[in-house]
């Protein structure tokens, strides 16, 4: 069930990403076009939720035939189905946040790292050090990549 509703979660969330793309303005420098690689980005995420929810419902059939058993013997914790959900609405602030032009690429993506990074982790001294020298590592890098050989000023 939890493979259902992590991939109708998804599927939302590419349906939502898919529409918005077409509101994406073409100055009509690339034969391509702007929306291109959003909706290639889009691609992957629209496949694995296809793949979750067809999982899920697969795995739901075969529970239904098979009378029910002793539960597995794990030692994890299942992963909660609100933490994909919570993934979900994080990525969709930090996209909408950057579109807006209010907050700047190098300032916003070390907070969406270490939040995102906290929110599946427990909050540790272990944990928090690599978030934080992720956060501070990876904003200049991917926008000196960005700047210097794909020609495009981060907002």
């Amino acid at each position: 069930m939890r493979d259902i509703l992590a991939g109708t979660a998804f599927l939302i969330f590419f349906l939502f990403f898919l529409w918005a793309s077409f509101g994406i303005y073409d100055p009509g420098f690339d034969p391509l076009g702007p929306a291109f690689m959003p909706r290639l980005a889009l691609v992957p995420i629209a496949l694995v939720s296809v793949l979750l929810i067809v999982k899920g419902m697969l795995e739901r059939r075969h529970t239904l035939a098979i009378a029910p058993e002793a539960p597995a013997a794990f030692d994890e914790k299942p992963i909660s189905p609100g933490k994909p959900i919570l993934l979900l609405i994080l990525l969709a602030g930090y996209v909408f946040l950057l579109n807006t032009g209010l907050i700047p690429f190098q300032y916003l993506t070390p907070v969406y790292i270490i939040v995102t990074g906290l929110s599946l982790v427990p909050w540790t001294r272990q944990a928090l050090i690599p978030l934080v020298i992720v956060a501070i590592v990876i904003p200049p890098a991917v926008a000196y990549v960005f700047k210097s050989f794909l020609f495009v000023n981060l907002p």
